[in-house]
């Protein structure tokens, strides 16, 4: 008998900090005396209509208590529920809380919240936007699904993005599974993008800081609808396989910043079409980690513009891009090694900013179309390139005009700001009152200058 009363009592101890649902300011909770918390309840007696701002801390009996959880189905099918506002004391949204609440529109995550459970907002219909902040780790599953009309996500959480996936865990991507979230941004606390976060994702474009240094192999894997992504000039490395099978990319540019892109990282982007690369250890032979732009990108890019902080050009660099017709080289290329250039059977256009002849390589542009092709090199240049080993082998050698291709380029500049807090000079040194086009060399507040080339 005491064996048995003994066993009684054990099973009762989980429940000796709590007791049933005590309500407060019309909001039932969960009670916990151990440790002085609350958890939002269940409970069918409150409709829930309109904006409802749930508490950091409630006081019951004089006593007061945190409010860290919103429990399982809390505020399930209130379809009158419009707002809801969360408390920065809140650490778990527990499953099915906002199920089929359809008139809510918007949910902000406060940093606090680590957990969120299974199906939290499932088929909340009227959800448009969501932000997720700085603490959420761990994710249930079909946390967003059904939620047809949630185009716009933006997630803070760098414990969340930076953690490297299996295929078969539950990633990022399965927050906003079965919807069709069109843009995704990535907040100032986000460093890194782990191996597998977005995969197959629905996104159409992609925002991220200046912090993010690196993404993860198969990161972006067979995003199919993403049309544009903005790499941050923070970036230095692309794993393998990070964009590939993202059918409609159409273009990109590699910052400065990058050090490596990863074999095969954007391959299978069948629509991706012009390349920029604005990193000379992308495309350095010195580099440990180079690959060919080739079998980063794809057989099927059309152009590549090298931008100034380009050097050289390395070993079978562009070989066998079998679709390349037109290739911008910076004015401070100083070499293009063997073969760069090897089997690009369309060549039609090389735009050469180069005033002193770049040192070139064996059989640099071997077994390509370049006999056939127009080679465009500064005015000043013509001759030299003419008499040049390989060069003058080109079909067509003539001078470069302001119509063509840059390097770089900007569109637009605003003058205001130029002349108030910068110097610009023309190449010969005189000073101009505003931006002309062409090369423009710009002496910045700070003592640094730049070399702008407006269009």
């Amino acid at each position: 008998m005491k064996k048995q009363l003994f066993i009684f009592l054990l099973m009762l101890l989980p429940l000796a900090g709590q007791a049933s649902p005590q309500v407060v300011d019309n909001i039932y909770y969960n009670l916990n005396s151990a440790d002085k918390t609350a958890e939002v309840a269940a409970n069918r007696n409150n409709p829930f209509t309109g904006d409802v701002v749930i508490p950091s801390s409630i006081i019951f009996e004089g006593v007061e208590y945190s409010v860290t959880k919103i429990g399982s189905k809390a505020f399930s099918e209130r379809s009158n529920l419009t707002s809801i506002t969360l408390p920065n004391s809140l650490k778990t949204i527990g499953s099915g809380a906002f199920r089929k609440c359809s008139n809510l529109s918007s949910i902000n995550i406060p940093n606090s919240v680590t957990t969120i459970e299974q199906g939290a907002f499932y088929h909340c219909s009227n959800l448009t936007s969501v932000y997720i902040g700085t603490g959420l780790e761990t994710i249930g599953e079909n946390i967003f699904n059904e939620c047809d009309n949630l185009k716009t996500a933006k997630i803070n959480s760098n414990a969340l993005v930076s953690k490297n996936y299996e295929s078969g865990d539950i990633k990022v991507t399965d927050l906003f599974f079965g919807t069709f979230i069109k843009e995704l941004v990535l907040g100032e606390n986000v460093t890194s993008i782990g191996n597998w976060a977005f995969f197959r994702s629905t996104i159409t474009s992609l925002k991220m800081t200046d912090n993010v240094k690196t993404i993860g192999d198969y990161a972006f894997m067979e995003c199919s609808e993403l049309t544009s992504v903005e790499l941050p000039n923070s970036l230095t490395d692309i794993g393998e396989w990070a964009f590939e099978g993202c059918y409609k990319l159409s273009s990109v540019t590699i910052p400065q910043s990058v050090k490596c892109v990863h074999l095969f990282a954007f391959q299978m982007c069948h629509n991706l079409t012009k390349v920029v690369v604005n990193s000379n250890e992308v495309v350095a032979r010195d580099n440990e980690q180079f690959y060919t732009l080739t079998s980063c990108f794809g057989k099927q890019v059309k152009e590549f513009v090298f931008g100034e902080d380009v050097r050289n050009i390395a070993y079978l660099a562009c070989s066998e891009s079998e679709k390349l017709s037109t290739v911008t080289i910076p004015s401070h290329l100083a070499c293009i090694d063997d073969s760069a250039f090897h089997k690009c059977t369309s060549i039609a256009d090389m735009y050469c900013y180069a005033e002193q002849v770049p040192e070139i390589g064996k059989d640099v542009f071997v077994d390509s179309n370049y006999k056939n092709a127009t080679l465009h090199v500064p005015a000043n240049a013509v001759e030299a390139y003419r008499n040049a080993d390989q060069w003058k082998d080109f079909g067509n050698i003539v001078a470069l005009t302001d119509e063509d291709p840059k390097p770089t380029a900007i569109s637009s500049i605003e003058y205001a700001p130029l002349a108030t807090n910068k110097a610009i000079y023309d190449l010969q040194g005189h000073q101009l009152a505003q931006p002309k086009k062409g090369l423009n060399i710009i002496k910045m507040s700070d003592g640094t200058t730049k070399k702008v080339i407006i269009k």
